[in-house]
């Protein structure tokens, strides 16, 4: 930011969320229940909002809307690479000279489609970032 501080939390709406979560992982702040296992929560920004929105997206949480938008970016490292769920939209991809058997790829997705993209990833590569604006 230009005239500020940048903040250091994201706010996402997730849902199917129980509260146990909440003691697993406790840097997952609740900021208004929005009924049932629907929560407004806060999650810190950059490596760690990485970090907890695929434990989220294992433990089956649906992510509704982050920082109010409905698409995001996911980067990931693979290997033998394929387009694999229709809920994702390859920007690009590309090769690592030092290691030609991996590919990053950098997919858009809905973020209602966030936790199976993060699924499928997570289980043939290594999810690199989650773009939490």
């Amino acid at each position: 930011m230009t005239y500020g501080v940048e903040p250091t939390e994201t706010y996402a709406w997730v849902d199917n969320m129980p509260e146990a979560l909440f003691a697993k992982y406790p840097h997952v702040r609740r900021v208004k229940s929005s009924g049932g296992r629907s929560y407004v929560v806060s999650i810190p920004r950059y490596q760690e909002f990485t970090w907890l929105a695929a434990r989220l997206a294992k433990d089956d949480v649906h992510f509704v809307q982050i920082a109010g938008n409905d698409v995001i970016v996911v980067s990931a490292i693979m290997r033998s690479w394929t387009y694999a769920t229709p809920e994702e939209r390859v920007l690009f991809s590309e090769k690592f000279l030092t290691q030609p058997d991996s590919t990053r790829i950098v997919l858009e997705c809905r973020v209602r489609d966030l936790h199976i993209v993060l699924n499928d990833l997570a289980s043939r590569g290594t999810i690199e970032h989650v773009y939490d604006y």
